[in-house]
């Protein structure tokens, strides 16, 4: 979980503007936190019993947890798919080129 948090800081610094930057982050943050706590919270009003080795409740926050993950995969791929500081470059680097073909 550390390393996926510092990768994704790491990535909102460098796709936000420097005015945004640190309300950005502190929202990731804060989201991190929000639903750590949820996830506890679902985990301590289930049942556990030691004895019992064919407890199924786990299935029941892994799926939670997992329909939110898919939820935000079919986002990224779909609707933010050229949301990328290589995709921006990119463009700018070629109404660069067309702006100065114009000029000539």
């Amino acid at each position: 979980m550390g390393a996926i948090e510092c990768v994704m800081i790491l990535y909102l610094t460098e796709i936000t503007l420097p005015e945004n930057r640190a309300f950005y982050n502190i929202l990731f943050l804060n989201m991190w936190a929000v639903s750590s706590f949820l996830i506890f919270c679902l985990g301590f009003g289930l049942q556990t019993d030691p004895n019992n080795t064919e407890n199924k409740y786990w299935i029941f926050l892994l799926g939670f947890c997992g329909i939110i993950c898919i939820m935000h995969l079919f986002g990224f791929l779909f609707c933010f798919k050229y949301d990328t500081p290589m995709y921006y470059m990119q463009k700018a680097k070629k109404s660069q080129n067309s702006i100065e073909k114009e000029k000539n």
